[in-house]
């Protein structure tokens, strides 16, 4: 019965826009942000960060389509960008080293997943033969391994290229602030700051993943136009989400505090 009830949810769903369904997601997410904050404070926040990992290397598995602006996506960004606002938070609130343990603790959490379901795949599943009457029918085990195996098996080379992104997007950001800080014309330091983090964080770790994830590391690699309209549409929607992010540090973060 439930089972029934959440595929009618998922069929209304696919009947609205897909950026809208997209929208609908950011929003749950700076909810899921703000309530962990609110309630379980940094533990929260550092739980949220490890979730929002795992969901977006699941959802980067799904392509779907923005129509209004003819886009093609790859999911997970929002998601993905929603992680930075739970370290963000941890990092204005908690400071640095406290934000530093987040990451680490993601990390490791990510590996340790990859792990056990590298274990779960690992056992051999039941004979039939000997166990005729077990109470779960042949085919649906065999579609419950053929489905794991399909969403997971990705996921060693969807972590190398995640975390590949991030060390390359932390370095050229040092590399691109102080570069900017010689530029005379740019007077803002807010316009130095957010212009590296642009370039860095945003840019170049998406095209790294990408190219690490969906090409070099890939059974079946993208073409190089493939992936920079991937690429582009990431970037675009990181930019977006990004601001969204700003907005609602700048006009919850004083609730969060109370």
């Amino acid at each position: 019965m439930l089972d029934d009830l959440f595929f009618q949810i998922i069929g209304k769903l696919r009947c609205l826009p897909s950026l809208f369904v997209s929208v609908c997601n950011f929003f749950l997410c700076v909810a899921a942000v703000f309530i962990t904050k609110r309630k379980f404070g940094y533990a929260g926040l550092c739980s949220y960060m490890v979730l929002a990992s795992i969901i977006a290397n699941i959802q980067v598995l799904y392509a779907t389509s923005y129509e209004i602006v003819n886009m093609e996506v790859l999911l997970g960004t929002i998601v993905f960008s929603s992680s930075f606002l739970a370290c963000d938070m941890i990092n204005m609130e908690y400071g640095a080293e406290k934000a530093r343990q987040a990451v680490y603790l993601t990390v490791l959490t990510d590996i340790f997943f990859l792990l056990n379901i590298m274990l779960t795949l690992g056992h051999q599943t039941i004979d039939y033969a000997k166990y005729p009457n077990f109470s779960i029918p042949k085919e649906a085990i065999e579609m419950n391994v053929s489905s794991i195996k399909q969403i997971f098996l990705p996921g060693p080379r969807l972590l190398v290229a995640s975390y590949t992104a991030y060390l390359f997007s932390q370095l050229s950001e040092i590399w691109l602030l102080n570069l900017f800080e010689k530029v005379q014309w740019i007077k803002s330091r807010f316009a130095k700051h957010n212009l590296s983090l642009f370039i860095s964080n945003i840019c170049i770790d998406t095209i790294v993943f990408t190219s690490i994830g969906m090409c070099f590391l890939s059974n079946q690699p993208l073409s190089f136009k493939d992936i920079k309209e991937i690429s582009i549409s990431a970037i675009a929607i990181r930019f977006f989400c990004n601001i969204g992010n700003i907005i609602f540090l700048k006009t919850l973060k004083p609730k969060l505090e109370k």
